[in-house]
């Protein structure tokens, strides 16, 4: 079982390796080495030391107060030793504006990101007041943008209250009690919520240091104890020059002071991680075990560290193939430099390089398989002492299996695509062969989830706008994109076969001094090859389709592919033709693509033919069933009746000139003209 877990845990992925230098050499060489990971370097002169502090994450606060709240709070808080962030106010920053969408979208990343553990929230009082005085007619306007501005602060404080709800970060949120926030739906709402308190605060007795009620809002705040603002626990009268604003009670401050230092300090931030490459589990492991010294030796020659502990590591391997036979093998080494070595299997060090390869060698030789687990140097032991290796317990298929089903389940349930589970399940079987045939369950979610996962196939393209198509690629100098598009379409050819294709693979009937009229493409890695014949081929008998590949391909050279750019170009330039005719996708529809050119032909070749064994031999398909997916009559012929009338008209007057546009690209072909030039001379009507 802790073999089987080391194994899983192990680093199957190397790194970049050098041999340490002189001063650490020498320190690992008496069982000094220190404890991290960084290399050690000679003491630079004064006045270049650099400080090793490490910079800590930005970003990351205990406390951020937010809107015109007292000052104090927020120094109370640093001064018991919390990270506080700025006060969020237009009154120190107008990028810390609560009514703008960048400011409010910083504090949600702060909620939802764990980057912000407490927040307090001070709604603004005096535009929203049910008490303030009418303003004079002169005053509408300011008084009216004042309280827009104000009810659009209360409302983001809101949004960010709820956030922090639903984030669970302690907050706070006040505002005056006679505030009209307070009978406003969004609020009740907020009240309504669980644990969610909803506080009222009565005024100073003889209104010395705040006037009027407040009402707060308190999500994880169980510290919070408003009993001491009652009266007649008065506060003594600001000094002259201080806001009198409500939340400004120092005896206010001081209580929500220490309700967020105890919720803080209940729930102390997670540790920063450490970085190395040592594991817990093999410390752990290697320290509450009871381990002997299996083999121990001393080296005749003097060698760098590294390598002797290379060569340590060669020694333990040496021994596991001499008695047993092929495993997997967990091996413990205290060296970083051995390790990254050998998980890479190679370094560009050239004494570290032949102990690497004899390895290999051996690991070849034996039918071992080997991964390396790092571990803190132990105390009292020796670095050229190697304990004996653990061994491997079975694979149990049937956990396997119930670990993907529910890894399905889950990627199911939380709306991923189906390729990513059958891909994984693929990919289990690629890495262990011997469940293959055992992986049953997680293909039956596999196939019960792709029968509720709607899905849809790629729509025939009709033969009158494959004409189109190739009409307006021959008028634009298009002349190896028309011939592809003949190719997929006449042989129902898949879009990478035709890509893949080279030039030898063609064969023209000018190749065969005119013994035959149609064009054959052999297919060099069919998709069905280890399921039906090896080889296989793509037949054209379409004349004009025959001429049109002819004049496309017959001058390339036999290495050549027939498409020699990246199948995204070919794309954008299928979209490009099919804007110019104007071709529109129905609503909920597929739009025509790349894969349309293939069942559209075999649709066309069974319209013509009403012979359904020789479409199924032309597109290579294995049975009727799987061809009934390609061929889609009722599709092919409703496309072309649901484009608007003058797109129709558009498409069939292109289709009408293929003939002439045919004679007119070979004409040009004969006589050497560039494909560049084809547009210019077809607008100037040559």
């Amino acid at each position: 079982r802790f073999a089987s877990a080391l194994w899983q845990a192990a680093d199957s992925k190397g790194f970049y390796t050098r041999l340490d230098n002189p001063l650490r050499a020498s320190l690992a060489s008496l069982g000094q080495e220190p404890v991290d990971s960084a290399c050690l370097s000679p003491p630079e002169p004064a006045g270049e030391v650099k400080s090793g502090v490490p910079r800590p994450v930005g970003q990351r606060f205990d406390f951020i107060l937010v809107g015109g709240g007292p000052p104090g709070l927020t120094a109370s808080l640093s001064e018991r030793g919390f990270a506080c962030g700025p006060c969020v106010s237009p009154e120190f920053s107008v990028h810390f504006d609560v009514a703008s969408p960048d400011c409010v979208e910083w504090l949600m990343f702060l909620m939802t990101s764990g980057r912000l553990r407490s927040l307090a929230l001070f709604v603004p009082c005096g535009a929203l007041s049910v008490l303030r005085s009418p303003p004079k007619r002169r005053d509408l306007d300011v008084c009216e943008h004042r309280r827009r501005l104000g009810f659009r602060v209360a409302c983001s404080c809101l949004a960010l209250f709820w956030v922090a709800w639903r984030c669970g970060v302690p907050s706070l949120l006040l505002c005056s009690g006679t505030s009209s926030l307070l009978g406003e739906g969004r609020f009740s709402y907020l009240a309504s919520l669980p644990r969610v308190e909803f506080l009222r605060a009565s005024a100073c007795a003889q209104r010395a240091c705040h006037l009027g009620s407040l009402a707060l809002l308190a999500s994880g705040l169980e510290g919070l104890d408003l009993a001491p603002l009652e009266p007649p626990g008065c506060c003594l009268a600001p000094p002259l020059g201080e806001s009198r604003r409500p939340g400004f009670c120092p005896k206010l401050v001081a209580a929500l002071s220490h309700a967020f230092a105890s919720v803080l300090d209940s729930c102390p931030p997670e540790p920063t991680p450490k970085r190395g490459l040592e594991s817990l589990l093999v410390n752990d492991l290697l320290a509450s075990g009871h381990w002997r010294s299996g083999v121990a030796w001393s080296w005749r020659e003097a060698a760098h560290i590294n390598v002797l502990e290379a060569k340590a590591l060669l020694r333990a391997i040496l021994d596991a193939a001499q008695s047993r036979d092929d495993q997997r093998l967990v091996v413990i080494t205290d060296s970083g430099v051995t390790l990254g070595a050998a998980c890479k299997g190679r370094s560009s060090t050239r004494a570290l390089g032949k102990v690497l390869k004899r390895i290999a060698s051996v690991q070849l030789a034996c039918g071992l398989q080997v991964k390396a687990r790092s571990m803190n140097p132990l105390p009292g032991r020796p670095n050229d002492e190697t304990g004996e290796p653990p061994s491997l317990w079975p694979l149990d298929v049937e956990a396997l299996g119930s670990a993907l089903t529910a890894y399905g389940r889950e990627l199911f349930d939380s709306g991923k695509p189906y390729y990513h589970f059958s891909e994984c399940i693929n990919a289990v079987a690629a890495a262990v062969p011997s469940v293959r045939r055992q992986l049953q369950q997680p293909w039956d979610l596999a196939f019960s989830w792709l029968a509720l996962e709607p899905y849809t196939h790629h729509v025939p393209m009709p033969a009158v706008l494959l004409l189109a198509t190739l009409s307006c690629c021959l008028l634009w100098g298009w002349l190896r994109e028309a011939g592809i598009f003949a190719l997929c379409w006449g042989g129902i050819l898949r879009i990478g076969e035709a890509t893949g294709a080279r030039r030898a693979d063609l064969i023209l009937p000018s190749d065969v001094l005119g013994l035959q009229r149609h064009a054959l493409l052999r297919i060099q890695e069919p998709k069905t090859r280890l399921r039906v014949a090896r080889h296989q081929a793509a037949k054209v008998e379409q004349l004009d389709l025959v001429h049109l590949i002819g004049l496309a391909f017959s001058e390339l050279p036999a290495g050549t592919l027939l498409w020699d750019r990246s199948q995204q170009t070919l794309r954008k330039r299928l979209d490009c033709v099919l804007a110019r005719l104007g071709v529109t996708t129905p609503r909920g529809g597929r739009p025509i693509d790349l894969g349309s050119f293939r069942p559209g032909g075999a649709t066309h070749l069974l319209q013509i033919t009403e012979d359904s064994e020789l479409v199924r031999r032309r597109g290579r398909w294995i049975s009727p069933k799987v061809m009934e997916i390609y061929l889609q009559e009722v599709a092919s012929v409703v496309l072309f009746p649901s484009q608007p009338y003058e797109v129709r008209c558009k498409i069939l007057a292109f289709a009408q000139l293929f003939p002439e546009v045919l004679a007119k690209a070979d004409l040009w072909t004969r006589q050497k003209l560039p494909h560049a030039s084809w547009f210019a001379l077809f607008s100037s009507g040559g």
